[in-house]
C-alpha cells in the first residue's frame, strides 16, 4: 500500500478523534433551552394539580348531597352526614356540615387544607326540598384561586337555589 495514502488515512482517523464531543457553548444552549421549556411548563403542571385536587371536592360534595337527596326522600328530614351512611376521603380538603334549617335545607363546605390553599378552590353545596318533593342540590366555587375564605352558604329561596353572588359561582 502507498506510504503517502497510509500517512494521510492516519491523519484523518487522528483529526475526527479530536472533533468529537460537545463545545461548551452548545452545552450550555441545550441547557438553558431546557430551563425555559421547564418555566413554561411548571405553571401549568401545577394548574393541572389544583384541577385534580379540586375534583376530590366536587365528587365528595356531589356524593354528600346525593345521600342527603335520598335520606330525605326515606325520612322527609336531612340528616347529619354522618347519619347517611356515606364515607368520602378527604385528602387535599377539610368538611364542615353546615347543619340543616328547617328540615328543608342542609349545606357542607369543603375548605382547601393550609398546604393547598394556593393552588386550590374551596366549595360549599347544598341541597334542599321544595313543595313538590323536590330535592334541587347546587355547588358553588369560590370565585378566587389561594383564598383561604369558603364561599357563602348557597341561598334558598322559592324553590330554588343559588350561590351567593360576591364571591361564589355554581358549577355546572
Amino acid at each position: 500500500m502507498n506510504s503517502n495514502f497510509k500517512i494521510k488515512l492516519l491523519q484523518n482517523l487522528s483529526s475526527k478523534k479530536r472533533n468529537e464531543g460537545f463545545t461548551l457553548i452548545e452545552l450550555l444552549v441545550v441547557i438553558i433551552l431546557i430551563g425555559i421549556l421547564a418555566a413554561i411548563a411548571l405553571p401549568s403542571l401545577l394548574g393541572q394539580l389544583g384541577k385534580g385536587r379540586s375534583a376530590e371536592a366536587k365528587t365528595n360534595l356531589g356524593a354528600i348531597n346525593r345521600a342527603e337527596q335520598a335520606y330525605n326522600a326515606e325520612n322527609q328530614v336531612f340528616a347529619p352526614t354522618s347519619s347517611t351512611g356515606v364515607k368520602v376521603t378527604w385528602n387535599y380538603y377539610s368538611f364542615t356540615d353546615l347543619g340543616t334549617t328547617a328540615a328543608s335545607y342542609a349545606s357542607f363546605t369543603a375548605n382547601a387544607l393550609t398546604t393547598y390553599v394556593a393552588q386550590s378552590k374551596n366549595y360549599v353545596s347544598a341541597v334542599a326540598v321544595d313543595t313538590g318533593g323536590n330535592t334541587p342540590q347546587i355547588l358553588c366555587e369560590a370565585l378566587d384561586v389561594g383564598t383561604a375564605t369558603a364561599p357563602g352558604t348557597p341561598t334558598y329561596s322559592a324553590g330554588t337555589l343559588s350561590c351567593v353572588a360576591a364571591n361564589s359561582k355554581p358549577v355546572k
